[in-house]
């Protein structure tokens, strides 16, 4: 997987606009992992070192924390959310999307309207 992994990393330092709150991701077996604190986590991989290659979301989780006098913990809520995730996903998730800022949008937009 290194090919790749350098491929995603070229990519990621010269030809994609990073969100800000994007700008902590981790590279590894040809995946790009960027986790966005309280709000998201997703996993990328790209089909090519080409910028007109496509990035394909591979996984996506909430990150949503229990709010005092909820009556679903937080495991609980994690839980229901990822199952609803899994769902909404296989349906309306752009699976890929040639800008990372237009998929940051999207993921941003679905988990300020879960919380």
């Amino acid at each position: 997987m290194t090919s790749l992994d350098d491929a995603i990393a070229q990519r990621l330092r010269f030809s994609e606009l990073i969100p800000v709150a994007m700008s902590a991701y981790r590279v590894s077996d040809g995946r790009v992992t960027f986790t966005v604190p309280n709000l998201f986590e997703v996993v990328l991989s790209i089909t090519g070192p080409e910028t007109s290659d496509y990035w394909y979301a591979l996984d996506m989780r909430f990150l949503v924390a229990a709010v005092a006098g909820d009556e679903l913990s937080a495991e609980g809520k994690n839980k229901f959310l990822d199952s609803q995730v899994a769902i909404y996903t296989r349906s309306r998730l752009p699976t890929r999307s040639s800008s990372l800022a237009e998929a940051s949008d999207y993921i941003r937009c679905q988990s300020t309207a879960r919380t």
